[in-house]
């Protein structure tokens, strides 16, 4: 799960003729989906394959302090953010995971 930096999504998506309405929109398009996983492939290409990151999901938000996602010192309470996004999480451990992906 990624948490992007929507400003620059934005301006990729908008460079890219992408239109969306909300980031719930922006951070689902194929699209941008697509980009984003190729740049973590990008990142990653010099790790062992069974360390490489093969399948990715973009959160339309920031993690929050109020929701109770981050701690005083700003630390993500993973089981906080697991309940959160189990459907999310759940999504991607359904999805076909492509056999190989070029760099």
């Amino acid at each position: 799960m990624i948490v992007p930096n929507f400003s620059r999504l934005e301006t990729i998506a908008r460079s890219r003729g992408i239109a969306f309405k909300d980031r719930d929109e922006l951070t689902q398009n194929p699209g941008i989906l697509d980009y984003m996983q190729q740049q973590v492939d990008e990142l990653t290409a010099l790790l062992p394959p069974h360390e490489r990151i093969r399948q990715i999901a973009l959160i339309p938000r920031e993690f929050n302090a109020e929701l109770g996602e981050l701690s005083a010192t700003q630390k993500i309470k993973r089981r906080v953010v697991e309940e959160h996004f189990r459907t999310l999480i759940e999504d991607i451990y359904l999805r076909p995971v492509p056999l190989t992906r070029a760099v």
